[in-house]
């Protein structure tokens, strides 16, 4: 299936919609639709000590990096798709010097039950940026001026909402759906957005943060499940043919990163009649749609999740820290400078499609994006 695309927007940015799709098509976790990065702000605060750069160049650093030094080299627009940070041990101790995002948008499964798992090339914001400190410091996030740190752009959200109304009433004139509950539906962008920094400790070995701001003690995003990423109602499957043509199996795809597919428990199907399955015609909205719901087929073997977790199956989780977690403890994140030297930190923005508010509402959506560096204490 081919992904919708959002743009970024972000601070002074404004979205821009040429046209209003109203295709049915449904990716991996629902997608989202056009954004523009027009403004990308990083700098440094309350220090003469610190200066940044995009460069390694020793004349190129100073206390800011300017959106074109930022966007230049990707293009004016820059598209953002559902990607997910997934499977990171696997590049972390080969010591990638950047991250890597997986695509897990494909229906596509083989016989063996291991869903199509493809390295993200695009949709993904992924820029080296370099720090030079005058003395050997800590370098943390300045929490007291990130206000605009993946935050809703309202005025954005609110012009996109009438033109999503605009585009439902002339095709639904009986509507209920009011302007209002898109704009709501758009807001929750925020909470699927993922800011990440890949940065050396003091003993040389790469670290990698990844920050959900706006989480609390009970969200917990979990790499995996059912999805229906084909967008016929129902979650998707496989043909199991472990044994043989004469005995094969429709089975549901459990996707995402599990630590041992041989512990997954399937319940029988309820009904050996292919007409089961015909009685259900989906009539999805394409600014509502998402493909973590769907039906279980009555003629496949059903993924039971208890049975398969009290079986030992687990499903890896995200590790990610929120701006509650950083304001109680800015070294969360803390990458040593040393005087004089060049230090190295990737910086990456991208939508973890593995979030459930990872919709289709959420499509044509903008935010704002700023945030700064400060000095953290000195190296011993």
């Amino acid at each position: 299936m081919t992904k919708k695309r959002i743009i970024l927007t972000s601070a002074l940015g404004i979205v821009a919609i040429a046209t209003l799709t109203t295709s049915i098509t449904i990716a991996w976790y629902g997608a989202s639709n056009q954004l523009g990065i027009n403004t990308f702000d990083i700098g440094i605060v309350g220090s003469n000590n610190l200066k940044i750069s995009t460069k390694t160049d020793l004349d190129s650093f100073r206390e800011n990096i300017t959106n074109q030094e930022l966007l230049d080299e990707i293009g004016k627009r820059f598209l953002l798709e559902p990607v997910s940070a997934m499977c990171k041990n696997t590049w972390m101790d080969e010591q990638k010097d950047m991250p890597v995002f997986y695509d897990c948008s494909s229906s596509l499964t083989p016989s063996s039950g291991i869903p199509d798992l493809k390295v993200a090339t695009t949709g993904f914001f992924s820029k080296k940026i370099y720090l030079l400190s005058a003395a050997s410091f800590y370098v943390s996030l300045d929490m007291e001026n990130n206000a605009t740190f993946l935050e809703n752009n309202n005025d954005a959200n609110f012009s996109r909402a009438q033109a999503v109304y605009a585009d439902i009433k002339k095709q639904n004139p009986e509507t209920t759906t009011t302007i209002e509950e898109i704009k709501l539906s758009l807001d929750n962008l925020k909470y699927c957005l993922r800011a990440s920094f890949l940065f050396k400790d003091i003993d040389g070995n790469y670290q990698y943060k990844i920050i959900d701001p706006w989480k609390d003690e009970s969200d917990k995003t979990i790499y995996g499940g059912l999805l229906d990423n084909d967008g016929n109602g129902y979650f998707d499957t496989y043909t199991d043919l472990t044994e043989g043509m004469a005995n094969k199996k429709e089975k549901e795809v459990v996707y995402g990163e599990v630590n041992d597919r041989s512990l997954i428990v399937y319940d029988d199907p309820v009904s050996t009649s292919v007409s089961s399955n015909n009685d259900f015609s989906p009539s999805y909205n394409p600014y509502f749609g998402n493909s973590f719901e769907g039906l279980n087929k009555e003629t496949a073997y059903t993924f039971n999740e208890e049975a398969s977790l009290e079986n030992g199956l687990e499903f890896a989780k995200e590790e990610s820290i929120s701006f509650e977690n950083l304001r109680a403890n800015n070294s969360l994140i803390k990458i040593p400078c040393y005087k004089d030297t060049v230090t190295e930190v990737v910086i990456s923005v991208f939508l973890e499609g593995w979030d459930h508010q990872c919709i289709n509402a959420t499509m044509g959506a903008g935010f704002e994006t700023k945030f700064s560096f400060k000095l953290n204490g000195g190296i011993i």
